[in-house]
């Protein structure tokens, strides 16, 4: 219960308590009358009468809702719970002035009555909180509203008691009275908030018809109605086991002491698992499995009495019933309608709680009284009770799946899915071809692109060669070249005499990869006037045998020495067209030229290479942010040979940061489960945060791509352990930092701000990762879509995030994680992660002395910043000597001159 206090969080404190206390009034004043009732009732009418009770009562409860839902539809949703509270208050103390004069059909009267009653009140009581609580909030605060019902049976039960010492049980129905009179008033202690779900509702009240179709078509809401109904029948056949064995076992005189300390033996039970069962489970388990729990332990009861018949048996089944329907089933069942719109709630809540408690009793009741119409044996009944018990049970973990599905429901809209692109049908294609006649040059670009991608470059006319815009013909004579497209010879000759020299340049490129003539080349050398175009010229002479030794070495140093950089380019392109492997050194030294597109050339014809010798450099050029993306291509086009040089980059801390990051996104272009064998297994020793956070992002994108790749979850476990350890150790640097300056706060400087405000963003950025590490642990549950969730600023939307992540882990983690992305105080989220975390207990000097020796070195470097700012780095001297001796810092620099400035 201690913990149950602590979980009412800024802001929930009046509500909660508000319906803790009406719950408590209320159960307690229906304990009364349930005592008064079972007292009366089966004191004068034979336990056989009562399965006709429960049809009456689930007939009546059918009109009264309807009633109920068209009275309330205008009235706050607190001023209609303290009407339906005052009029039971004033029906039941009718029942205890009209009980004499009505003799035995006031009996069955209060029975029905008693049984109606909830309907009117506590149904709507749940509603009314469902309005005020969210999911998650629900699930930590039911527990301690519902232990208000447990404790009112208690007392109720209590009193009745001891009222049935003095009085007779008519007196008992006055005292009930009273007690819902009490209750009248307490709604109005609900904020505001109660009101605005059921105020000014203009819509026409649905009709029972249309809530039972609207039920059909939600499989949501089709399937807590079925358990609720299945739960019903179970129940009623228990409680007609118990009270017949009851009214055979207990004299007459002596039933309404025996019933009224039976239901205090067993609320005070039920308190118990209310205090130390709920919050536990529903902390530790699922919701499927707390509704699992009741059923179980029904069916072992309904073996009891099946093997020992008996007032033994028959308080085995009540037991479970007493001390867990209004305690952790009560609490379970309303939070399967918490995750519900509000207005599917108010509109079938009701609806479902009657079809299902009054539905079901009416079911089993009908079945009781079919039985003992052919004189079937009481056994019959408690394998009745075993068989639907076991259906009850397989509804409840069936139904976990619809749960979860209602909050995924919730985030699809938020997804933005990545998809392949599909295969081109005919009106794209001939929107392709259309694009080739237009004016725009980059609409041109743009479609031979996709044609090439797509292995279309045939249905890309040769008259394009004609194009007025220099950039398009330049573009296609690529094209031709690298798919080798005899059929536009004639047309790339024409070309050979054009006026732009970039064109003739590549012309007389492409043709020499069409179809290679040397003589027209040495005749095209002399009179070809462009410096450009006779280099050009001279590179595919050297390519192609005709110049070599020192001659084509002169040539191409004077290319790289002198030449300008269409030029250098030219070389490349050369070099790749004719795929002269020993000019491969050549494409390393155009690779470090300063102009990009030198670079870029360089690239592509490495790719055209294929030599592993230039896998080297092109991991170098990984570096490069404009060639990055055309360097993982080139990587992916050579094979083992690169995937094996990357292997062993992501293995070398000792390479260039700039490298060393691009490594995991370059190794997910090759083979996805050795790419990802490689990435998992580097990722628990990987020092550099940033690697680490884009390995878990590679990894995540081979599993998109390849659903098949299958990771070690050892290792997965072993980096979300780390993972969690580091965010809380955040978390608990940043706390005691807070502390520290709440302490004393002439240490609230800039230092301090920076230092807060780094560490939180550290925390945050492990969150990220945690998140992405947990999608690939547990496949099934898209954390992505929930990340997005969490991130994003609808309450609904990350509450349905949390319940998720809830749902998809188990102890200790679900704690742990929960503490990190739940809004909540900083100190509980510690508690949550104790598991993984045990607070340093430092002071605020004794933290900044820890962080020095981080292994971070903007830490270090804060830190010290900070430490100069409060002149206390003189205190401090030896360790910052240390680090300047190990690194060059200005802030370590500064700290220490400040600390000289001090003495």
């Amino acid at each position: 219960m201690l913990r149950a206090f602590r979980n009412i969080r800024a802001g929930e404190g009046r509500d909660t308590w508000t319906g803790f206390v009406c719950l408590l009034v209320m159960i307690g004043s229906h304990s009364i009358l349930e005592t008064a009732r079972d007292a009366l009732f089966l004191a004068s009418i034979p336990a056989a009468r009562l399965p006709w009770m429960y049809i009456a009562i689930a007939v009546l409860s059918l009109m009264v809702t309807q009633l109920q839902q068209r009275a309330s539809s205008s009235m706050a949703g607190r001023s209609a719970l303290s009407l339906w509270a005052f009029l039971a208050a004033v029906v039941t103390g009718g029942f205890w002035l009209a009980l004499p004069l009505l003799g035995e059909a006031g009996l069955y009267a209060l029975y029905v009555w008693s049984g109606v009653l909830t309907t009117l009140v506590l149904v709507h009581f749940w509603t009314l909180l469902g309005d005020l609580f969210s999911v998650t909030q629900a699930k930590r605060l039911y527990g301690l509203i519902g232990a208000g019902s447990v404790i009112g049976a208690i007392i109720g039960s209590g009193l009745a008691g001891a009222l049935a010492r003095s009085y007779d049980g008519r007196h008992l129905v006055l005292a009930a009275a009273l007690g819902f009179g009490l209750a009248a008033l307490l709604p109005m202690l609900f904020s505001n908030r109660g009101d605005l779900g059921g105020a000014g509702k203009s819509e026409a009240t649905p009709s029972i018809a249309d809530n039972l179709a609207f039920v059909a078509r939600s499989p949501y809401a089709g399937r807590i109605a079925l358990l609720l109904v299945v739960a019903a029948v179970a129940l009623t056949f228990g409680d007609f086991l118990f009270k017949q064995t009851v009214a055979a076992s207990v004299p007459q005189a002596e039933l309404g002491t025996y019933f009224a300390s039976i239901y205090l033996v067993l609320n005070s039970v039920s308190l118990l698992a209310q205090l130390l069962l709920v919050s536990w489970v529903l902390r530790r388990f699922d919701l499927s499995t707390a509704l699992s729990i009741l059923p179980f332990l029904l069916m072992a009861g309904a073996g009891a009495m099946l093997a020992v018949p008996g007032l033994v048996a028959a308080i085995a089944i009540k037991g479970p019933d007493g001390a867990l329907r209004h305690s952790l089933h009560r609490t379970a069942t309303e939070l399967l309608f918490v995750p519900l719109s509000e207005g599917a709630r108010r509109r079938v809540k009701a609806f479902i709680d009657v079809i299902g408690q009054r539905g079901g009793q009416a079911l089993a009741s009908g079945v009781i009284l079919g039985l003992v119409a052919v004189g079937a044996p009481g056994r019959w009944v408690a394998v009745l009770l075993g068989f639907s018990a076991a259906l009850w049970l397989g509804l409840a973990i069936a139904l976990r799946r619809h749960y979860l599905d209602l909050f995924r429901g919730r985030l699809r809209s938020l997804g933005h899915y990545h998809q392949q692109f599909p295969d081109l049908d005919v009106a794209s294609l001939e929107n392709l071809i259309a694009a080739l006649d237009s004016q725009n040059d980059d609409e041109v670009l743009a479609a031979l692109e996709v044609l090439e991608r797509e292995d279309k470059v045939r249905l890309v006319p040769g008259l394009i060669l004609y194009h007025p815009s220099e950039a398009v013909v330049i573009a296609a004579l690529d094209l031709f070249a690298r798919v080798r497209r005899p059929g536009v010879i004639e047309i790339v000759d024409r070309l050979l005499d054009h006026n732009s020299p970039r064109i003739r340049a590549a012309a007389i490129a492409s043709r020499s990869v069409l179809d290679p003539n040397e003589r027209m080349l040495r005749r095209r050398l002399t009179s070809e006037e462009s410096a450009d175009v006779r280099a050009t010229i001279m590179i595919n002479l050297i390519a192609g045998g005709e110049i070599v030794g020192s001659d084509a070495k002169s040539a191409i140093d004077a290319v790289l020495r002198h030449g300008k950089a269409e030029a250098k380019i030219a070389l490349a392109e050369a070099i790749a067209r004719r795929k002269a492997a020993p000019l491969c050194p050549v494409l390393v030294s155009l690779a470090s030229e300063l102009d990009i597109e030198v670079r870029r050339a360089a690239v592509r014809a490495m790719g055209v290479m294929g030599d592993s010798q230039l896998v080297p450099t092109l991991v170098d050029l990984l570096a490069d942010e404009r060639l990055r993306a055309q360097v993982r291509r080139t990587l992916q086009h050579l094979g083992d040979d690169a995937f094996q040089a990357l292997s062993e980059a992501l293995a070398d801390q000792a390479l260039p940061r700039g490298v060393r990051w691009q490594l995991p996104r370059a190794l997910t272009y090759f083979d996805p489960q050795p790419a990802a064998d490689t990435l998992l297994s580097h990722l628990p020793d990987e020092r550099d945060g940033m690697v680490r956070y884009r390995s878990i992002r590679a990894l995540q994108r081979l599993v998109t791509g390849s659903p098949d790749v299958a990771l070690e979850k050892r290792t997965l476990d072993a980096a979300i352990l780390n993972t969690v350890e580091r965010s809380y150790r955040y978390l608990d640097r940043e706390l005691t930092l807070r502390r520290g300056v709440d302490a004393e706060p002439e240490r609230k400087r800039p230092g301090f701000e920076l230092l807060a405000k780094m560490l939180a963003d550290k925390r945050q950025h492990c969150v990220d990762r945690l998140l992405r590490l947990l999608g690939l642990r547990y496949p099934r549950e898209d954390f992505s879509l929930i990340s997005r969730a969490l991130s994003g600023n609808s309450r609904v939307e990350r509450e349905s995030g949390v319940e998720l992540v809830e749902n998809a882990l188990s102890q200790p983690l679900r704690d742990a994680v929960v503490g990190l992305i739940d809004e909540m105080p900083d100190g509980e989220r510690l508690h949550l992660g104790r598991h993984y975390h045990q607070p340093l207990g430092l002071d605020y000097e004794g933290l900044l002395r820890h962080m020095l020796d981080s292994s971070s070195v903007s830490v270090q470097d804060l830190t010290a910043f900070h430490l100069g700012e409060l002149r206390l780095a003189e205190s401090f001297g030896e360790r910052l000597n240390e680090i300047r001796s190990e690194r060059r810092s200005s802030d370590i620099d500064r700290a220490l001159e400040l600390s000289l400035q001090g003495r």
